[in-house]
């Protein structure tokens, strides 16, 4: 009698943004973050003229905050405007397709996990990533936080059943 081994498969969806904790709470920051960027132009423009050296030290402050505040409201708004992931795993293949409604794009990358070298999990409560590492093929970074508490579990039992993961603490204390 023949048998015939079935390779894992499985597939996850992600969750909506409205499901997601963080998207609160970035928001209240964000615009927090805009609202008082005025008040610190302000202060810039008032300390450059009362003294050459503090102003100077304002200006890169003020610089700074301002590609800090940039660059986080480009990756929450790439992130939020997200139609979300799909996530397929066939026996060692792992697809990773995301849709980007803003950039009216698909991506699709994938990657074996026979090449994969090793994987850093990081298991914090509304971020947790997976990043797998490889030596033929550029770094794959699955967002586990999109998929929710019960499909992270089982997607990261099967890759550390496969390779092996590298569990990074969400506080490091120094």
């Amino acid at each position: 009698m023949n048998t015939i081994q079935t390779k894992p498969r499985m597939r996850f969806h992600s969750r909506g943004t409205k499901h997601r904790l963080s998207i609160f709470f970035m928001t209240f920051v964000l615009i927090l973050g805009w609202t008082v960027m005025p008040l610190v132009l302000a202060l810039t423009y008032f300390s450059i003229q009362h003294d050459l050296a503090s102003g100077f030290a304002a200006v890169l402050i003020a610089f700074t905050i301002i590609v800090c505040l940039l660059v986080a409201t480009r990756q929450f708004l790439k992130t939020s405007t997200a139609d979300g992931f799909e996530l397929l795993i066939e026996s060692d293949i792992i697809f990773l397709h995301g849709v980007d409604n803003k950039q009216n794009k698909r991506l699709w990358r994938e990657i074996p996990l026979s090449g994969v070298t090793e994987a850093e999990y990081y298991p914090t409560s509304d971020g947790s990533t997976i990043v797998l590492h490889s030596e033929n093929r550029p770094d794959l970074e699955l967002p586990l936080w999109a998929f929710g508490r019960e499909a992270e579990k089982r997607i990261v039992d099967y890759i550390k059943s496969r390779t092996r993961v590298i569990d990074i603490p969400s506080a490091i204390v120094i």
